[in-house]
Parts: structure tokens; C-alpha cells; sequence
């Protein structure tokens, strides 16, 4: 299984009491597709196929202001 997990985080203060944060995240960044094991019941209908991934890349951003 590959999974690249990244976040980038940077706060700005804003005059003396305000500060700005923003954020960016992204998980399964190189979007590499991890495949659920096959089917293991040697007599079943689905035995050897793959019928299920992990999920694609998810990007987040987001902001927040503290005062």
C-alpha cells in the first residue's frame, strides 16, 4: 500500500491581536490506486477478483481567523 499524506500550514498575523491561518491538505497525494485483496473463498463466485480500491486524492483548504 502507497499513501503520501502532505499539509502545508502557514499562519500571517494581522496587526497585534488578529492572526490569519491558511491550510492546505492532501491526502493519497501521488494519487496511487491501492486495490482491496481478492476474493478468498476458493469455491465462491468472486474467488481471485478484485472488487473494491481505497479512495482517490482528496485535497482540503481551509482558513481560520483568531481574535
Amino acid at each position: 500500500m502507497i499513501n503520501l499524506n502532505t499539509s502545508l500550514i502557514r499562519t500571517f498575523r494581522i496587526l497585534e491581536r488578529y492572526q490569519l491561518q491558511s491550510r492546505g491538505e492532501a491526502f493519497n497525494l501521488a494519487n496511487h490506486a491501492n486495490f482491496a485483496t481478492p476474493g478468498r473463498v476458493f469455491e465462491g463466485p468472486g474467488f481471485g477478483i478484485v472488487s473494491a480500491a481505497r479512495p482517490a486524492r482528496q485535497i482540503q483548504v481551509g482558513m481560520r481567523l483568531t481574535f
